[in-house]
């Protein structure tokens, strides 16, 4: 294998700002690996990585929330200590370090993109010609020089640091480098996948149960802003839907009835989603499939988010109707999250996966109901 510079370690939902990163290192001429570039058709997924892991003589490990809640990127970022390779962690969002990564100083990407990019080429040792300060760099000078320094703002980028503010270039006269990467003119309003302002925990659960119809592509944006509140979220989404199917099976049992089927669907669902987890990274896998179970559980808990239609069973006559219109929604929801958080690539595995773990847990609960004398669909 070729000689490696540098292994690119990271959460799979971070792809869109890696993909961008390595890009641009390789313009100007980073040595560097990256499974989604370098792995072969018919090479096996786990020995590429492998064996990149072990030619590389270091590693940029981007992290985020996702990232270390992956035990792959932990893995990976273990093995590199370990082997005392060089580890250089670049912070794309928000998160609580492990102790081990917290000794290691980091490279802030969570407010600009260009300040980012000129320090790790400064830490990677790569020469980056200078270049004209634009408005949009200039006022981003003029932000980090307001900050206390105990914030630990790093240094300016070459080509910013010492000019002075009124010798800037209008916009119309900037002219951009035909060899420089592509970095944004305003770092903060461009990437979409750098959310600007965090959303509260109330205000991002209700926008998520809006989008319950399985719309994650929206949510993915939505998890980032709301930071590190997620499984707390989706564990709410499922209780409320939980709730609903108990009021809305209130005519089948009273209120005992409303405790005994809310918490058969809360465990029922519980089932669901370990079994689509066994079966999707165990039995029906693909080779580039890295999930863990708290993965997969925080975000098919918003997919369960259409169940909350079920509080209209009350209603005399539309019981059965909402239990099998909300049953169907939830699948299809379930099939969408399956396949982002499982990276299938095609839709077909994904509904397998979903359709056996539904058929089982609805088994489960049939018999459960079925013990306990009550019947949902009466």
């Amino acid at each position: 294998m070729e000689e490696i510079k540098y292994f690119f370690s990271y959460a799979r939902k971070d792809s869109e700002f890696v993909l961008r990163l390595a890009t641009d290192l390789r313009k100007v001429g980073v040595n560097l690996w990256l499974d989604q570039l370098d792995i072969l058709g018919g090479q096996l997924w786990d020995r590429a990585v492998q064996g990149a892991l072990e030619a590389c003589q270091g590693m940029i490990a981007v992290l985020s929330p996702d990232a270390l809640a992956s035990n792959n990127v932990m893995d990976e970022v273990s093995y590199a200590l370990d082997e005392g390779k060089l580890v250089v962690p670049i912070l794309l969002l928000l998160c609580d370090l492990p102790y081990r990564l917290r000794r290691v100083h980091n490279i802030d990407f969570t407010t600009s993109y260009s300040t980012g990019f000129s320090l790790l080429l400064r830490t990677l040792h790569i020469d980056q010609p200078p270049q004209p300060a634009g408005p949009a760099a200039l006022e981003e000078l003029q932000v980090r020089n307001t900050r206390a320094p105990s914030e630990g703002v790093p240094k300016s980028p070459p080509g910013i640091e010492h000019l002075p503010l009124k010798t800037a270039p209008p916009a119309s006269e900037k002219q951009p480098s035909q060899d420089s990467p592509s970095m944004p003119e305003k770092p903060l309003e461009t990437e979409s996948y750098l959310p600007t302002r965090r959303l509260s925990y109330w205000k991002a659960l209700g926008l998520r149960l809006l989008l319950g119809c399985g719309l994650l592509h929206v949510d993915e944006t939505l998890r980032k802003a709301a930071g590190n509140n997620t499984m707390a979220q989706a564990t709410t989404v499922v209780a409320l839907s939980s709730i609903a199917a108990g009021v809305g099976n209130f005519a089948q049992g009273g209120f005992p009835g409303i405790i005994v089927f809310t918490g058969g669907t809360f465990l029922g669902w519980f089932v669901w989603a370990y079994l689509t987890y066994f079966i999707g990274t165990r039995l029906l896998p693909e080779p580039q499939t890295k999930a863990n179970l708290v993965e997969l559980l925080r975000a098919i808990g918003f997919s369960s988010s259409p169940g909350l239609i079920r509080v209209l069973g009350i209603i005399p006559g539309w019981n059965q109707i909402v239990s099998l219109v909300s049953g169907l929604w939830m699948l299809v929801a379930m099939v969408i999250a399956v396949r982002r958080e499982l990276d299938y690539t095609g839709i077909w595995r994904a509904i397998a996966v979903c359709v056996i773990g539904w058929i089982v847990q609805l088994l489960l609960l049939v018999l459960l109901f079925l013990a306990l004398d009550l019947n949902p669909w009466a």
